[in-house]
């Protein structure tokens, strides 16, 4: 685990490959809820939110304030730098500081320009667990100084994807879940903007820490769906786990969880 800081705050970045199993974690439903939490931060950028259905001529301003973020140039190019502070845009967000945030392969994809989508200047990252510090007009399930879950997925919960348990695919943002750090900045920050915060947060509770907590953005969600319920794995199943990055470490710790 590392720390960056920037004025007196620290941002904690975890290696979820490191980390010991949380075996005080939600049970099964809750790790299948955890498929789209909440997450993302604008960068000032008007033309961003088109993208995934943010017009540019309804997008609110406020005063910018500097934070740390860690920002994309490009193949191999990379840079923690200060950038515009994250802000309400529309009144479904929400914003929140990042307390706990880690990497994905994912990333190490973007990093090498294999995902063409992701620009110049994009802030990477679409894990994290924070703390929400401003809520937008609309939201009705989170306030200020509420501890939240930021997974991967993003999910308006009115589209048809979204009604046939499909996040994955929301139509709303852009007819694919995964938006942070990939079709607007991401949670590799101080601070996030959250789209579709009603839909896409978790509160988490007291009892689970910040590095639990992280293991549902992301890793335990795919590890489990992909490798336990997509293999049929059974109880006393003999499986071959071919790769062990984070994913197959955790398909691999999920193994007395087979239904």
């Amino acid at each position: 685990m590392t720390g960056a800081h920037s004025q007196d705050r620290e941002v904690e970045l975890v290696d979820v490959a490191s980390m010991p199993p949380a075996a005080s974690l939600p049970e099964r439903r809750d790790v299948d809820q955890a498929d789209g939490v909440r997450c993302v931060r604008a960068e000032g950028r008007d033309d961003q939110f088109e993208d995934v259905g943010f017009p540019a001529d309804h997008v609110h301003h406020r005063a910018e304030v500097a934070m740390k973020a860690l920002v994309y140039h490009g193949p191999g190019k990379k840079a923690w730098e200060e950038v515009p502070d994250a802000a309400i845009q529309e009144p479904a967000d929400v914003v929140v500081r990042v307390d706990t945030t880690t990497i994905c392969g994912t990333d190490l994809h973007i990093l090498q320009g294999d995902v063409a989508a992701v620009t110049d200047g994009r802030i990477l990252g679409h894990e994290a667990v924070g703390t929400v510090t401003e809520v937008g007009d609309a939201v009705t399930g989170f306030q200020a100084g509420d501890r939240v879950l930021v997974p991967a997925i993003t999910k308006c919960g009115r589209c048809a994807y979204c009604q046939r348990d499909m996040p994955s695919h929301c139509q709303t943002v852009g007819g694919i879940g995964w938006i942070f750090g990939h079709l607007i900045d991401g949670t590799q920050a101080e601070t996030v903007r959250v789209p579709y915060a009603d839909t896409s947060l978790y509160a988490v509770p007291d009892s689970v820490t910040n590095e639990q907590a992280i293991f549902l953005a992301d890793s335990l969600p795919t590890g489990y769906e992909v490798g336990v319920l997509a293999g049929q794995v059974r109880p006393g199943d003999t499986v071959a786990v071919v790769g062990a990055g984070a994913v197959g470490v955790i398909r691999w710790k999920c193994r007395s969880s087979s239904p």
